[in-house]
């Protein structure tokens, strides 16, 4: 893969990644991730989470309970991608 390439898809849904983004990391902040998420994130991202949300309201309509989601990615160097993203 060629080096442009390979940035762009490193970079597609986190745009400045940072460790206050970053539930791992002792400075997470989910206020400053969440202004990120409503201001800075890929479209996609959004939707992924926006779909995430909608399962979790089916899920307690239907069984009053919320179930863990995992983000998956195949970006499997530093911490770029949806992986970065606590959910």
């Amino acid at each position: 893969m060629n080096k442009k390439g390979e940035c762009i898809r490193n970079r597609s849904n986190f745009t400045t990644p940072k460790s206050y983004h970053m539930i791992d990391k002792k400075d997470f902040n989910p206020d400053i991730l969440n202004v990120f998420l409503n201001n800075d994130a890929s479209p996609k991202l959004k939707l992924l989470l926006e779909q995430i949300n909608l399962l979790d309201a089916q899920d307690m309509k239907t069984s009053n309970r919320l179930y863990k989601h995992l983000i998956f990615t195949d970006v499997n160097r530093s911490t770029y991608g949806a992986v970065a993203i606590p959910n």
